[in-house]
């Protein structure tokens, strides 16, 4: 048996109550075996469509090959998917919850109500397509998933309930009182039929409205979507793209393009708008419906479009409060606000966001609303600047890995392609940006 907290396992069988009739361990959603199948299947997309564009089809015996890999792969997803259902369930008793899980190797995972430090839920696209929601139980006590539960595929109402009772069975064994066994979700929390935030009795700190919500995708300045998607178009662009039309390219004519400074200069910004637009729809979809509430002592988040997040977070367990200006939002008084916090989460500590965007001057109310122990205007005339002997090294650090990219690109664009050398090292002109804000 293998428990959520690094205790004894006799203090497990101890604190943990005795087996009870099957009738009252709990089965996961039908919708768990199809989830898992598709998401078992979305690991074998990617090699076979490697496959597929490397080595085509054209109606021979390897091709039936393929076909069968593709049904057998689909067919033992699916037949994974459905014994993992079977032997996926979990009770509550009067003082703890259990999951049981696995096949070959069986897990039973047990934590106490009194240690449960958070109960969050989060609904992917999948979950959210079938109306069901994926609750998980935090200790708070580190270790990776020793010290967490998973409930995949549980109602959306059954997640609410679920969630209210160990909050519930939580406080009152802290208050030194026995958690009555759980009832059903229904008799729990009849009215629960949704299980946004706003359906509980807490107090709102902080909304995202869809101006702010644009106004941070515009100033986040990341790039990394619009890289990652250049990566895939360049890997992949010969298989992609059909012979004839490479071979109808006027290469002559890219190559003459490319010593005209205001082709590239065009090309440039092009890309830079749309990294642009990509950070703002990654923006959107990430922290899209934003709202950040008070219950109590805990804080509890929600976000998220496509992949919609509630999490609990304990106000205790906040050791520091980041107030984060990035280079995009400093002229316009903007800033994003995020918290560090000890045993949190699956490891020792964690990060998260408490406002992705709000401006600078509302910072000081917006923390004694939610962290009133971190509300404190600091002093500007008690600020110390580091020593002038430590500036060569911060201007250093801060230039090099651009000063390298460059000169990487330099050589290569000297050595394998007919372009002219000259306009990779004009990049060199922003070097002086980098050791200023650095």
């Amino acid at each position: 048996m293998t428990s959520s907290e690094s205790i004894p396992a006799e203090e497990v069988e101890l604190t943990s109550s005795p087996p009870v009739d099957g009738d009252e361990w709990r089965q996961a959603h039908w919708a768990f075996i199809v989830i898992g199948a598709l998401r078992y299947i979305r690991g074998w997309i990617v090699p076979f469509a490697i496959a597929a564009f490397t080595q085509g089809f054209s109606g021979s015996r390897a091709d039936l090959f393929w076909y069968g890999f593709a049904a057998v792969a689909g067919i033992a997803s699916v037949a994974t998917s459905l014994a993992q259902w079977w032997m996926y369930r979990y009770r509550l008793t009067g003082r703890d919850i259990t999951l049981r899980s696995g096949i070959i190797s069986k897990q039973e995972r047990v934590i106490l109500f009194e240690r449960i430090q958070s109960v969050n839920l989060s609904d992917a696209p999948l979950e959210r397509l079938f109306q069901v929601m994926k609750l998980q139980v935090e200790t708070g006590a580190g270790g990776g998933s020793d010290s967490e539960i998973e409930l995949q595929a549980l109602k959306r109402d059954e997640a609410a309930a679920l969630r209210a009772q160990l909050i519930a069975a939580r406080q009152r064994l802290r208050g030194g009182e026995e958690a009555a066994l759980a009832p059903t979700a229904a008799e729990a929390l009849p009215d629960v039929t949704t299980p946004d935030l706003a359906s509980s009795d807490s107090e709102l700190v902080r909304k995202l409205s869809t101006k702010e919500l644009l106004i941070a995708g515009a100033t986040s300045g990341r790039i990394g979507a619009a890289a990652a998607i250049a990566g895939v178009l360049a890997q992949f662009g010969d298989d992609l793209i059909p012979t004839s039309v490479w071979e109808r390219m006027p290469w002559e004519g890219v190559a003459d393009a490319a010593t005209n400074i205001q082709i590239v200069a065009s090309l440039m910004v092009a890309l830079g708008l749309l990294a642009w637009i990509i950070s703002i729809v990654a923006t959107v979809l990430t922290y899209g419906g934003f709202e950040l509430r008070r219950e109590g002592d805990q804080l509890q988040v929600q976000y998220g479009l496509l992949d919609r997040r509630r999490t609990t977070i304990p106000v205790r367990r906040i050791q520091a409060i980041r107030i984060v200006e990035g280079l995009f939002r400093q002229p316009f008084g903007y800033v994003e606000v995020r918290f560090d916090s000890a045993g949190f989460g699956a490891d020792q500590g964690a990060s998260g966001v408490l406002s992705p965007l709000m401006p600078k001057r509302e910072v000081l109310d917006f923390l004694q609303q939610s962290c009133p122990q971190f509300a404190a205007d600091p002093d500007p005339e008690g600020m110390r600047s580091l020593p002038d002997r430590a500036r060569r090294r911060y201007i250093v650090a801060a230039s090099i890995g651009w000063v390298i990219t460059i000169a990487i690109a330099a050589v290569i664009v000297w050595r394998f392609l007919d372009f002219p050398v000259w306009w990779v090292l004009t990049a060199l002109v922003v070097t002086p940006l980098f050791a200023l804000f650095g």
